[in-house]
């Protein structure tokens, strides 16, 4: 079964969003492929109750995946020193907190590739 996992991010000002899209295009999006994750999109929220919310999206084959994934992912000495430059960077908190949905797939809708 393929799972989704829905991550989002309540930024502390708009100021910082900047440094979230910067920070998955130019470090992130590459360390997910090399652990096996497959990210399958990002976004900001335009209009909403919650913003400024940055949200990305990752696919899993199963849970098993899931855990190996992260597991791998925040073993990798590479991961610390990204979010300490993007902490430096920044200047600040780039975000108050976050959430994570994993979320399976109802049976009644078609999965389309």
């Amino acid at each position: 079964m393929v799972y989704h996992e829905l991550r989002t991010y309540r930024v502390t000002s708009p100021h910082m969003m900047a440094h979230l899209h910067r920070r998955m295009e130019q470090r992130m999006s590459a360390l997910f492929a090399e652990h096996g994750m497959k990210l399958i999109g990002a976004w900001e929220v335009a209009v909403g109750r919650e913003m400024p919310a940055y949200l990305y999206m990752l696919e899993w084959e199963d849970l098993a995946q899931r855990e190996r994934g992260w597991q791998s992912f925040y073993a990798d000495p590479r991961v610390a020193e990204m979010n300490e430059a993007t902490y430096k960077d920044a200047g600040a908190n780039l975000f108050h907190d976050f959430d994570v949905a994993l979320l399976k797939p109802a049976g009644y809708v078609e999965r389309r590739d």
